[in-house]
């Protein structure tokens, strides 16, 4: 397999920071081209409450972009901040700071590849790591496009024709300190997209958190109020030469600039699972290929075009030996708003209760074979709950020799 994937964690602890880099385990002769990155705040979201986190895109032509957030009760509770820079970590542990207090990028050094840190902290902050390198892959970088209304908008002069893209929305140019929001989507082609978002505000003496989770699209974020409406509706309309063709289905109150980590080469997929229900507690994927790292993230509920009163996303990334996660959530209709986040070295993904803390489902690492993958629920309840993932595997076949071949041939023929 020519496409490398690694996943990993490293802990930045309180001091203050000259750029040293927090290496990841990865050996030293690993060279990512793009990575996604996201974290939270050393908490215990069953007796804290607090969401602080945030999540990165870096690609290796030193592009890089990230929108990071603070929530937390004991500093004001309905006191919400949000702030986006051009590097791939940024973290801040009180809404109340005008400015995030650290900031960081991935780097390489003859031990490894890290996380470069500046800036001072009293946190611990868990960061997490997706890092996709390999010579299957061919380009990749940070790219951003605005959306201002209603209508199809091109994105070219990437250089490349992208087979996959992770859609980051940025933070309000005015960003009001009553709203706090989480959106994510992944895609490889317009058959193949789907995203995730939550807005929580404080609407006088209550919150208002709605939550959009969809199959179809790549941006997603409601409206916070009664309207039940989507602010920002962006769906994948064409993958091109050099670039890629969005469509909005709705005017955004405000302008809204989307950072979008562009990748060229590998064999991709993307699909939604469901938790099985019943006696069963583990469930497989199909997808096609030997993925040698899978992405996902989850509201907690299942995919529709309706949006719900929810206020709850959960990110997370695993590999053949490794898997992790980060929640963030707010509460829904009740003050305080109880904001909470929970970081997860081993599980893949997790669905936390917003009220109090504690977990209603969970999955271990995910179990990878030549066409796909097993997922088991180690804790799980009754209530329908999917998540999109995002498969990545090598361009070359899955198998060896003349059964590999067949293998691959009849999945182009299915797929014609």
């Amino acid at each position: 397999m020519t496409l490398r994937v690694e996943s990993g964690v490293v802990a930045v602890g309180p001091g203050t920071y000259q750029g040293e880099p927090h290496l990841f385990d990865w050996d030293a002769g690993f060279r990512p081209n793009g990575a996604i990155l996201w974290w939270a705040s050393d908490c215990e979201p069953s007796t804290t409450k607090v969401n602080l986190g945030g999540i990165g895109l870096w690609a290796a032509d030193s592009n890089e972009a990230s929108t990071s957030w603070a929530a937390a009760d004991q500093d004001g509770p309905g006191v919400f901040r949000r702030w986006s820079r051009p590097h791939s970590f940024l973290a801040g542990s009180s809404p109340v700071d005008p400015e995030p207090e650290l900031f960081g990028s991935v780097c390489s050094t003859d031990e490894g590849v890290g996380l470069a840190v500046r800036g001072r902290t009293t946190a611990t902050w868990h960061v997490h790591a997706f890092a996709i390198g390999g010579a299957d892959i061919h380009a990749a970088t940070v790219t951003r496009v605005t959306v201002e209304r209603r209508g199809a908008h091109i994105a070219t002069e990437l250089g490349f024709r992208p087979d996959f893209l992770f859609f980051l929305p940025e933070a309000p140019e005015a960003d009001a300190p009553e709203s706090l929001g989480v959106s994510v989507g992944f895609a490889v082609d317009p058959a193949r997209q789907a995203a995730c978002a939550f807005e929580s505000h404080v609407g006088g003496p209550r919150i208002v958190a709605r939550s959009g989770f969809r199959r179809d699209a790549v941006v997603a974020i409601p409206h916070p109020d009664d309207s039940w409406t989507y602010d920002t509706l962006l769906r994948l309309t064409s993958i091109e030469h050099d670039g890629f063709g969005i469509v909005c289905d709705t005017t955004p109150n405000v302008p809204v600039s989307v950072a979008i980590l562009a990748i060229a080469g590998g064999r991709h997929h993307v699909g939604v699972g469901v938790m099985p229900r019943g006696r069963r507690r583990r469930a497989r994927e199909s997808v096609g290929i030997a993925p040698a790292g899978l992405l996902a993230f989850t509201s907690g509920l299942g995919t529709m075009e309706r949006i719900r009163e929810l206020g709850r996303l959960c990110l997370g990334g695993a590999t053949r030996d490794r898997a992790g996660c980060v929640s963030w959530s707010t509460r829904r209709r009740d003050w305080p708003p109880e904001p909470r986040s929970r970081s997860s070295r081993a599980d893949w993904l997790e669905v936390l209760d917003t009220t109090s803390g504690r977990l209603y489902a969970r999955t271990g690492s995910p179990r990878f074979d030549g066409t796909g993958f097993a997922v088991g629920w180690t804790k799980r309840d009754r209530a329908v709950r999917e998540f999109a993932y995002a498969a990545f595997g090598s361009s070359e076949p899955s198998g060896s020799g003349r059964s590999g071949r067949l293998r691959d041939l009849a999945r182009r023929l299915l797929r014609q």
